[in-house]
């Protein structure tokens, strides 16, 4: 197609077209309207176009328009036809089929037709039922050949135009809650309305307001909230991604759609439109009509999280006065909800949301000047109650502890306000302080631990083991135990690419907390049991937890036992890395060495943990040697203690209650974690 004539296809869209007089249109549809169709093509073009003047149609009469309705039924279906007909013919053919078709639907749209169809026991109620099948086969083969004839010349301009008029009649005609009630079963009819949705692509700036999403909607709603089956919705998603390019497609769609909502300017958009996205978009995404999450995935890895952050930041900044009020409000704890759901699938979406801006929701959410709904209230608490889940990680701890170096003193004591979110806040703080205590111990004092391999823990002797080249986090003493851990491990659902590679210190340091929670009390343990202190277990749950950790120590078969337990009620969230029973080395080959293992369960995601033997990187003899390093004398309260002491000391004006700024040194200010980090480089040094 030349540049002139896809213009001309552009601008043709609405041309104007002289029409009949109201006194003969009603003459025509009084006296018989299936004679109207008898009439010359050209004549009933006319006819069509009379009808769809404004003027007319604000003036037709009342108990005529069942009629009027009818023969758009019929005009609709005649000129589908005939662009199906004229998909490869010249433009002024094409745009001679497609217009009446057109000008049928804007009368179906129109608010007339509106005001009548919408009374549940009005007057159309038969009309509609009796010519449905006519208007649906017309519906059906005008969008089909709108998308045929853009395929062809490479555009999408009439399918746009067709998927808007179409969506719009069919919201008019679902606003009738008997007639919708006729359809709401229709499989195929929610195929059709969801294909009208992604035919729309991602919206632009200034047209999110998608009747096509609207239509959905009224098909999936039942008495006011979204009930859509997985064996309804299962079919529709395979339709639609069969159609769209597969749900990588329809996932990137769906979710750009949502968050180029949520970064408006128009906060009237945050009521409709965003809950119809959001609505469509967890419809989607559930785990029975995706049980791959492939959609999920892909959602994850357009930067899903952080695109949510600054979607609810921008929503905050924009409604400002309003954000508080119902709809938006609701709207708030729904995607709040989400970023929880979402970042949770794993410690590394977490670390990103965390860098993302994850922390500045809170302090966007403060700074609109009025008491925050409870309901928010709830879900940010809900939120920063699971942060604290994940602090066993390495990674996790240190996103978190960058972020608090950035608060400044303003942001601190907005955070700190006594209510349910303060409250929450300050026990998290808590908790992130004794975690980066831990954190610091272990990048200051902690020997190294044996390399194992991330599949059958055996522990790097002579020979390198191989690494995952993709992470570079995790070893593999063998290609065999590298393809095992990858596929059924699942190795490739937690291996990500990052340029900070603070991830690779998780298991070590998962590792180093199970020996600092073991080696103090392991007498007090063993000394109870009745089985085999070679049989013992020591058990780390690291799924659900806060700081401090607990530890308990099981026989193997009592351990086994609950991990079997708890896979049965997770659905196989479980997978189990090494069961074999590591012993710690010996100098001499024939010492016997009391076999001592620690099982660990942490986090990979939402859904799923990681279940590891751990060795011991030290004989038991050696737990009671007076030279253990110095982090095994304290716990993380004591290191606190004696870190408060020197920072009364060294700033007796600071108020930690209020800031962990606690004063100005060299220009730049001083943190609580400064003197964190301070104390364990002294600790590091004098070997204290």
């Amino acid at each position: 197609m030349h540049d002139s004539e896809e213009e001309k296809e552009k601008n043709s869209v609405d041309t104007p077209r002289p029409g009949v007089s109201l006194d003969d249109l009603v003459e025509l549809l009084t006296a018989d309207p299936a004679n109207v169709f008898k009439l010359p093509q050209a004549r009933k073009v006319d006819i069509i176009h009379a009808t769809s003047e404004p003027t007319i149609l604000l003036e037709y009469p009342d108990d005529l328009l069942p009629r009027l309705f009818c023969f758009c039924c019929g005009i609709l279906r005649e000129f589908a036809s005939l662009t199906e007909e004229a998909i490869d013919s010249d433009h002024d053919t094409w745009i001679a089929s497609l217009f009446p078709a057109l000008k049928a639907l804007f009368v179906l749209a129109s608010y007339r037709m509106l005001r009548g169809i919408g009374t549940d026991d009005g007057p159309f109620v038969s009309p509609i039922l009796e010519h449905w099948e006519e208007l649906y086969h017309g519906l059906k083969i005008l969008y089909t050949a709108s998308r045929t004839r853009d395929s062809r010349f490479r555009t999408n301009v009439f399918t746009l135009a067709v998927v808007s008029h179409i969506s719009k009649a069919l919201n008019v005609i679902f606003r009738n809650n008997t007639i919708r009630s006729n359809f709401q079963n229709d499989t195929d009819l929610r195929k059709f309305v969801w294909m009208l949705w992604f035919s729309g692509g991602i919206p632009e700036a200034g047209d999110l307001d998608n009747p096509s999403s609207l239509a959905v909607m009224f098909l999936s709603t039942r008495g006011g909230s979204l009930k859509t089956s997985s064996s309804v919705m299962l079919p529709i998603c395979m339709a639609i991604c069969d159609e769209f390019g597969g749900k990588d497609a329809v996932a990137e769609i769906a979710f750009m759609s949502l968050y180029n909502t949520m970064m408006s300017d128009d906060k009237s958009l945050f009521e409709k439109p965003l809950t119809q996205q959001l609505s469509l978009l967890l419809l989607l995404a559930d785990s029975a009509i995706d049980p791959t999450d492939q959609i999920l995935r892909r959602i994850l890895e357009l930067d899903g999280v952080a695109k949510l952050i600054e979607g609810v930041i921008n929503m905050v900044n924009v409604a400002r006065d309003d954000v508080f009020q119902e709809t938006t409000s609701d709207m708030l704890v729904s995607l709040i909800a989400l970023i929880v759901h979402w970042a949770t699938e794993s410690h590394v979406y977490l670390e990103q949301a965390i860098r993302g801006g994850l922390l500045r929701v809170f302090l966007v959410l403060r700074g609109v000047g009025s008491e925050i709904p409870e309901r928010i209230q709830e879900a940010c608490s809900a939120l920063l109650k699971n942060i604290s889940h994940y602090l066993p990680y390495y990674s996790i701890i240190h996103a978190l502890s960058d972020e608090l170096r950035n608060l400044t003193e303003e942001d601190e004591a907005c955070m700190r306000e006594e209510d349910e979110i303060g409250d929450t806040w300050k026990a998290m703080e808590r908790d992130v302080l004794r975690s980066y205590v831990m954190k610091r111990a272990f990048d200051t004092g902690a020997q190294s631990l044996p390399n194992c391999c991330n599949n059958c823990a055996k522990i790097e002797d002579k020979k390198a083991f191989l690494r995952c080249k993709d992470c570079s986090r995790v070893s593999y003493c063998s290609k065999e135990c590298l393809g095992i851990d990858w596929y059924e491990g699942r190795h490739f659902e937690s291996c990500r690419k990052q340029q900070d590679d603070k991830g690779g210190n998780n298991i070590s340091f998962l590792s180093f907390l199970a020996d600092q929670y073991v080696r103090p009390a392991y007498k007090d343990h063993l000394a109870g049991i009745t089985y085999p202190a070679e049989d013992a277990i020591f058990v780390l749950n690291a799924v659900e937890m806060s700081v401090p950790i607990s530890m308990s120590i099981y026989s193997k078969e009592a351990a086994k036992e609950g991990l079997h337990e708890r896979r049965k009620w997770s659905s196989d969230s479980y997978r189990v890395v090494d069961q074999r029973c590591v012993s710690p080395h010996t100098k001499r080959k024939r010492e016997s060495a009391t076999k001592i293992y620690i099982q660990t369960m942490h986090r990979e995601g939402r859904r799923r943990c990681v279940v590891r033997y751990l060795p011991f990187d030290m004989e038991r003899k050696q737990f009671e040697s007076v030279s253990r390093p110095m982090f095994f004398k304290q716990e993380s309260d004591d290191f606190l203690y004696e870190i408060m002491t020197d920072v009364s000391v060294k700033f007796p004006g600071a108020e930690l209650k209020k800031s962990w700024i606690l004063g100005s040194r060299y220009g730049g200010h001083v943190h609580l974690f400064d003197e964190v980090d301070a104390y364990f480089q002294t600790k590091c040094v004098t070997g204290a």
